[in-house]
């Protein structure tokens, strides 16, 4: 005979720990693209006595995010 179990649901404050989590990812993905972005605007003779080398590349943005970019 098989015994059944009562499933684990996370708790509200689980949940909410977790939301929290994944929107302050989300806001620091969103500040260091922002970030690349304004080092790439910075003219590269600037960038390399800086010793930025690579950040215009880091910045531009994929195929796939230029698909989905808003106007």
């Amino acid at each position: 005979m098989m015994t059944m179990y009562d499933p684990v649901f996370p708790t509200v404050k689980q949940v909410v720990n977790s939301v929290k989590r994944g929107l302050s990812l989300l806001k620091s993905w969103r500040q260091q693209r922002r970030n690349l972005q304004y080092l790439s605007d910075i003219p590269e003779h600037l960038r390399d006595d800086l010793g930025l080398d690579g950040i215009a590349n880091a910045a531009r943005p994929t195929a796939s995010e230029m698909a989905h970019k808003r106007p």
